[in-house]
């Protein structure tokens, strides 16, 4: 069964998020930080994910705390997972090279502030 789980660190996010979703069996909120995101998943049972949809602001993090998230990323990828993560700068592209492969970077103008879509795979 296909399940989305979503962390969310901001309290007032998350239970407006388990609000909207109660309904939905396969969905599972957590109001929770992405540095456990590993216990998260143990606890649901889940070993590799297929997908991750960030919009942590890493441009806005400091590079060890940015390093931490990505290797706990990198750790719960299969070598099909693809992650997506959107950003308003380029500014970290370096660090996501060193745990990805890019395999596309899209501007959208669109988006209010216009943003860069990252979609990357694991690097084996």
């Amino acid at each position: 069964t296909d399940q989305l789980i979503v962390i969310e660190l901001n309290p007032k996010f998350a239970t407006d998020l388990k609000e909207k979703f109660k309904d939905y069996k396969n969905v599972k909120i957590h109001e929770d930080c992405v540095a456990n995101t590993q216990k998260i998943l143990d606890k649901e049972g889940i070993k590799k994910v297929d997908y991750i949809i960030s919009g942590i602001p890493f441009s806005s993090l400091p590079k060890d705390v940015t390093e931490d998230i990505l290797i706990n990323t990198k750790s719960i990828m299969s070598n099909t997972t693809i992650f997506l993560t959107f950003q308003y700068s380029k500014f970290k592209k370096e660090s996501f090279e060193k745990y990805f492969e890019i395999i596309d970077v899209k501007f959208v103008f669109w988006n209010i502030p216009s943003a860069f879509v990252f979609c990357m795979k694991k690097l084996v």
